[in-house]
């Protein structure tokens, strides 16, 4: 498995995707001997860890779809691109501090950048579940601000 210092690197050598948020200083982080963010208590991660870079999408089955969906808001190329760029933008979250929670009970990870209007949704592996710009005419909450305070988890400091 590749550190999250060089997966990031590799990211920054290659240039930002289209449509990315820009590059951070990469971070790491030790080895959690699990391979997932702290769970149970809801404690905010630095980073996901025991992170592949060739495996950023939690289910495979789905990222097609996913890409379809929401690919074009992010200015993806193709599904690969896409998910390289909801992985890119858990590191961005977790080392800017945009608002980040933690589901206690599964560990998910929800990160969002209000500015960028983009929203998260990672396993506790660091994988990503769903990566979108959220629209209160698709989620039916008046504002982003209330989609995001609905989310389920304890919010990161």
């Amino acid at each position: 498995m590749a550190t999250l210092a060089l997966i990031l690197a590799k990211t920054a050598a290659s240039g930002p995707p289209a449509g990315a948020i820009p590059q951070t200083t990469p971070i790491s982080t030790p080895a959690d001997p699990n391979g997932r963010a702290p769970s149970g208590s809801g404690s905010c991660p630095s980073s996901p860890t025991n992170f592949d870079p060739d495996d950023t999408w939690g289910n495979p089955k789905t990222l097609a779809d996913h890409f379809r969906n929401h690919g074009g808001d992010f200015g993806a190329a193709s599904a690969e691109e896409y998910a390289q760029m909801a992985s890119a933008f858990l590191q961005q979250a977790l080392a800017n501090g945009y608002p980040v929670k933690i589901d206690p009970s599964s560990g998910d990870i929800l990160a969002t950048d209000p500015t960028y209007n983009t929203f998260g949704a990672y396993k506790s592996n660091g994988t990503t579940k769903s990566f979108y710009k959220p629209d209160p005419a698709k989620h039916g909450f008046p504002t982003n601000k209330d989609y995001w305070n609905h989310q389920r988890g304890n919010s990161c400091p």
